[in-house]
């Protein structure tokens, strides 16, 4: 399990390496939910998937291995982009597919 570390913004977007994945993540509030985008190689693979406490924020098939989810260190709300960043309410993990699997977040 990786922490994605994050920062307090209303919008960001990111480049990373996730098992040998080439991602770029979108984040941004949009009223009441935050809200990402994921592109895998160059191909956006989800687009508007709302972000929910310890739910996979990618609910269909994709080429994407592994899983990522928000947890809420605090309670057990739905992440708002106020609760992100240094210290943080609301954590982004990146679970590889064995992990996600063991925790149940299988897809």
């Amino acid at each position: 399990m990786l922490e994605i570390p994050l920062q307090q913004l209303p919008a960001q977007s990111f480049i990373t390496i996730l098992d040998e994945q080439n991602v770029e993540i979108s984040l941004y509030q949009r009223y009441d939910h935050l809200y990402m985008d994921v592109t895998l190689d160059e191909t956006q693979i989800a687009a508007g998937c709302v972000c929910l406490n310890y739910v996979p924020v990618i609910q269909h098939e994709t080429a994407f291995r592994g899983a990522l989810i928000f947890a809420d260190m605090l309670g057990d709300t739905a992440p708002q982009w106020e609760g992100l960043g240094e210290p943080a309410r609301y954590v982004l993990f990146y679970l590889t597919e064995d992990e996600a699997e063991e925790y149940g977040f299988v897809v």
